[in-house]
């Protein structure tokens, strides 16, 4: 990618989690496409529905953790959609939080009491046949709401 492409590209993943949050609802503070600290190159915190949702029943909890999930990756498909480039660089955040909630989201709703914090577990078979199941339906919704 040329260096004069990277703000262009950088606001469309950006744009992606922006559009998203405020379709659902969450609140959006700001979005910026300027270096925000030393590790974060930009940012569009939107607020988490998984923690609005945390004293919810199971299943607004789990709507929650999707819409969450479907934040995150609604950045990376954005920019594929519509400024697709060779690299996937600075996705891995966005992934790993992808991941995390989708663990989260099996975890409950097998009725696996979820730790707060420092969430390191290993799944069953089974668990991770329902983790491919459900990132493969939160990836098509996500391409869905991008569209």
């Amino acid at each position: 990618m040329r260096k004069s492409e990277r703000p262009r590209v950088v606001a469309y993943h950006e744009a992606g989690h922006a559009v998203i949050a405020r379709a659902f609802g969450l609140g959006l503070p700001y979005i910026t496409i300027l270096r925000v600290d030393d590790e974060t190159l930009a940012a569009a915190p939107a607020k988490s529905a998984t923690h609005l949702a945390r004293d919810a029943d199971v299943a607004a909890q789990l709507s929650a953790i999707e819409k969450d999930a479907i934040v995150c990756l609604a950045g990376p498909t954005a920019q594929l959609r519509h400024r697709p480039v060779e690299t996937q660089a600075g996705w891995d955040t966005d992934l790993e939080s992808v991941n995390s909630f989708i663990v989260r989201a099996v975890l409950l709703e097998a009725g696996t009491v979820i730790p707060e914090s420092g969430l390191s577990v290993t799944l069953s078979e089974d668990e991770i046949d329902r983790f491919r199941l459900r990132f493969t339906k939160l990836r098509d919704q996500t391409k869905a709401l991008v569209e």
